[in-house]
């Protein structure tokens, strides 16, 4: 969908003159990525739309594609598998939304943003086998990752302490979301370690 989406983008900036004839890689793959980067906010939109929830759905897939960008995690290597999965997970996430907005106490959510920040803190970047980073993007993604989650995680305290939970639950559940996505890798690469490790010992 996505390619033939971009393939009619590209022909239609050739017939303008746009693009010349060695440009279409180049364009098609960007045109690519753009759209594949505007899904997640199209998919919150319409569950926002589904769940009354349009403002709450918006300030949630900020802080999660801010953060996701540079701290990596699982990825799925057929699009339309990746597509649909994202769908479910981000339909989750806002009516989890919706759900805990019509709660008085925020103490689950806050406890499972903190272990989240450090979960992030720690182990980020996580590199996926479909795009291994170098040593110099593991340390600028790194440093990117810490940075912008300390920063939701700010702005998720301010908002927590001047009761605007209708803010604050958006933003902590835009931290929790990237976490949660590492946590497979992490698993993973647990019980990877843990076998190696018996492998080594022999029998």
């Amino acid at each position: 969908m996505i390619n033939r989406l971009s393939e009619r983008v590209v022909s239609w900036l050739r017939r303008e003159g746009c693009v010349e004839a060695s440009e279409v890689p180049l364009f098609r793959y960007a045109a690519y990525s753009f759209i594949w980067g505007l899904l997640p906010f199209i998919i919150v939109t319409v569950w926002g739309i589904i769940f009354n929830a349009l403002l709450e759905s918006t300030l949630l897939i900020l802080p999660f594609m801010l953060i996701r960008k540079f701290s990596g995690g699982y990825h799925l290597s057929n699009p339309g598998i990746c597509f649909a999965t994202s769908t479910i997970l981000l339909g989750f996430a806002v009516w989890g939304l919706t759900v805990i907005n019509s709660t008085t106490s925020s103490t689950g959510l806050s406890v499972a943003v903190f272990l989240s920040v450090v979960i992030i803190c720690v182990f980020s970047p996580i590199d996926s086998e479909a795009r291994r980073l170098s040593e110099k993007e593991i340390r600028v993604f790194g440093r990117w990752a810490r940075v912008i989650v300390i920063a939701m995680l700010i702005v998720y305290i301010i908002f927590l302490a001047i009761k605007q939970d209708y803010i604050a639950f958006p933003i902590g559940f835009g931290i929790v979301l990237p976490a949660c996505l590492q946590m497979p890798v992490l698993i993973k690469r647990l019980f990877a370690n843990t076998q190696k490790k018996h492998d080594q010992k022999g029998p």
